[in-house]
């Protein structure tokens, strides 16, 4: 039987108080819209009740009835209660959800697409609000061509668990995924256009998903390079990475030399601009160490040239400018931490309102720092199926265990930690399918948003696993309630 003092979904309610009876869904019900601002969520939830259910309700304006579903903007103090994503879910004679911003009423329908599987819901009012303002996926989608029909898939999937980010890696060593006008031919022969772009970026705005888009640059950039093999390092030193696709040299961009920055910048400025959401993210990381900056004569020269006391700082030179060039855009830019990794030395420092993406070392660096950071720690966080096992030090690289994700890990709380993502890297599986990626992610996929979003964990992972396949996505339609 049913428990119906709690309503069981993914991620758990933050807060529930039970009251008497049940509610029941029927094909009679209406939509009811209580702002005009609401039009768009109604209608995606009458679309997707209709997907998961089978039964196309009625939309409507005005006051609800008894077995209708209420969508209504609240007074703004509960937007400062619940903030940007939460709502309240009131369920009596009818269903209300109410918050003070669209985004809030889309995940309370996203509660109740959940609910679906319940032949009846318990009556009562949830208070509902994320723990972290951002929690995500990113996609390798410079090593591997992922099909549209999978990122919308993605997308959907998200949403279902109010996960909100979608980190797309656009290039890398063996490809450029984004047909430029810019510079005809660059683009791989799989790569999406910017109609593919536009279609899936109408999709995340409708599902509350942020795309954010990376272009991974100075180093990674062997596809760009055997484009235009002008813009390479002309030291070896440089030239060459140690990462795979980087030993025949063309990894980075020779960001010392007036010509290549004025390339890079015609690349961003068409594209930055091409997304909808607030950030661009420029990858920025695994370039060589310092001994190999030193032996790079041309980087030395430019450091010298700039005034500066470390080689390392002419990369921090050209991000921040870099940085100044993405908020002429009104972007704000991302960028992987690495400039500190290893010993490296600076005398300049990223400025400090560029994101920090935290994926070696500890996030709490860059918070003591003033930074603002979304973690993705790669002993925890990443999905590298193609790297596991393939030395006696990478046995477990790239393995997220579920269950310390779900029992033992301890987020970190700080006022600047906007949250955390999972990365799902190809390296030397970039031919694998699509499914099989996914059959990795989607439980760890699952846990994080319930990890994330901060409600309370219901049982053992094996009872987590088993509400959670009853309320996932699957073909097919959820039984009618």
């Amino acid at each position: 039987m049913p428990d119906f003092n709690f309503p069981h979904v993914i991620p758990s309610l933050r807060e529930w108080r039970g009251g008497q009876g049940v509610f029941n869904l029927t094909a009679a019900a209406r939509i009811v819209i209580g702002d005009e601002a609401l039009v768009e969520v109604a209608e995606g939830f009458q679309q997707d009740l209709a997907s998961v259910w089978g039964h196309n309700l009625k939309l409507a304006s005005g006051k609800p009835n008894a077995g209708d579903v209420f969508l209504t903007l609240a007074a703004p103090a509960t937007r400062v209660q619940l903030g940007e994503q939460g709502y309240q879910l009131e369920i009596t004679d009818w269903v209300t959800v109410s918050a003070g911003t669209t985004t809030g009423v889309f995940y309370g329908t996203q509660t109740l697409l959940q609910m679906l599987r319940q032949t009846a819901w318990p009556c009562g009012v949830a208070r509902d609000y994320p723990a972290y303002p951002e929690r995500g996926v990113m996609l390798d989608t410079g090593r591997r061509y992922w099909q549209m029909d999978y990122l919308e898939q993605t997308l959907r999937r998200m949403a279902r668990l109010k996960l909100n980010i979608l980190h797309l890696h656009l290039s890398d060593w063996n490809g450029f995924r984004m047909v430029s006008d810019t510079y005809p031919g660059l683009a791989s022969k799989e790569a999406y256009t910017k109609a593919d772009l536009r279609r899936l970026q109408d999709l995340a705005r409708r599902y509350h998903v942020t795309l954010v888009p990376e272009i991974d640059m100075p180093g990674h950039s062997k596809a760009i390079t055997d484009y235009a093999p002008h813009l390479r390092f002309k030291c070896p030193s440089m030239d060459r990475g140690r990462w795979a696709g980087g030993e025949q040299g063309g990894w980075m961009l020779d960001i010392t030399r007036a010509e290549v920055r004025q390339w890079i910048n015609g690349l961003l400025n068409e594209f930055v601009p091409l997304f909808d959401g607030p950030y661009f993210h420029l990858g920025g990381d695994e370039y060589e160490m310092d001994p190999h900056k030193w032996d790079c004569p041309e980087l030395v020269d430019a450091m010298r040239a700039g005034g500066y006391s470390e080689p390392g700082d002419v990369f921090i030179e050209w991000i921040n400018e870099t940085n100044a060039l993405v908020k002429s855009h009104g972007k704000q830019l991302q960028i992987w931490n690495w400039w500190e990794h290893g010993d490296q030395k600076s005398s300049i420092a990223p400025e400090k309102d560029i994101i920090i993406n935290a994926w070696v070392g500890d996030a709490k660096w860059f918070l003591e720092r003033g930074y603002t950071v979304i973690a993705s720690p790669e002993k925890h966080f990443y999905i590298t199926p193609g790297l596991t096992n393939i030395s006696e030090d990478m046995k477990d690289y790239g393995v997220m265990d579920p269950e310390w994700l779900y029992h033992h890990w301890t987020p970190e709380v700080h006022p600047n930690l906007l949250g955390y993502k999972i990365c799902v890297w190809a390296d030397r599986v970039e031919s694998w399918p699509e499914a099989d990626f996914e059959a990795l992610l989607e439980k760890p996929r699952a846990i994080l948003a319930e990890r994330l979003w901060g409600g309370s964990r219901v049982g053992k992972l094996e009872d987590f696993y088993a509400r959670w396949g009853e309320v996932a996505e699957r073909n097919g339609r959820t039984a009618s309630p």
